[in-house]
C-alpha cells in the first residue's frame, strides 16, 4: 500500500498507520476528530477482523462513507467479519458490499476474496444504528464453527 501511494504521489495526502488495531484506534482517538477515518485496509489476522472493525466503529473515528477493505476473507477465511458485514449491509451501515474474487497472493490458482463496504453516507439513517455494532444478531453456529475451522 506504501509503495502505491508513493508511486501515485499522493504520500503528503494520504497518512498509513501501521500497527494492532487495538493501540492504533486508541491513538487515534486523541489525535482525531470523530469522523476522520475515511479508508480501513485490513491485511492481518482474519480471526480478528470483526473484532478490529467493530472497536473502529464504537470508536467514532469511521466517516460516514468510509471504504473498508480486508484481504483474505476465502482463505485463510474470515467468516465472522462476513456475518457481520453482511448484518450491517442489511441495517444500512454500509450502502455497499462486495466480495472480489482474486488469485492468492503467490498462488495465482487459488481463488481468494477482497471484502469492500462503503459506508452509507445517507442522513436518514440512524447514527445509533450505524455505530453500534453489537446490535446486529449473533452469528449462527454454523458460522462460528467455520470460524472455529478457519482458525486451525
Amino acid at each position: 500500500a506504501l509503495n502505491f501511494i508513493e508511486f501515485a504521489g499522493l504520500s503528503d495526502a494520504i497518512e498509513v498507520r501501521i500497527g494492532q488495531c487495538e493501540e492504533l484506534v486508541e491513538e487515534l482517538k486523541e489525535e482525531l476528530d470523530p469522523g476522520s477515518v475515511d479508508v480501513v485496509y485490513m491485511d492481518h489476522n482474519q480471526m480478528t477482523y470483526h473484532k478490529d472493525l467493530a472497536q473502529l466503529q464504537r470508536s467514532k473515528l469511521l466517516s460516514r462513507d468510509v471504504l473498508f477493505a480486508a484481504t483474505q476473507g476465502l482463505k485463510p477465511g474470515a467468516p465472522l467479519l462476513l456475518w457481520q458485514l453482511t448484518q450491517g449491509h442489511e441495517a444500512g451501515v454500509w450502502s455497499q458490499l462486495d466480495i472480489v474474487s482474486c488469485p492468492d497472493c503467490g498462488f495465482r490458482r487459488m481463488e481468494d476474496w477482497v471484502v469492500l463496504a462503503h459506508g452509507n453516507a445517507a442522513k436518514t439513517r440512524s447514527l445509533k444504528r450505524r455505530e453500534s455494532p453489537q446490535t446486529f444478531p449473533p452469528a449462527p453456529r454454523e458460522v462460528l464453527l467455520l470460524a472455529a475451522e478457519c482458525n486451525l
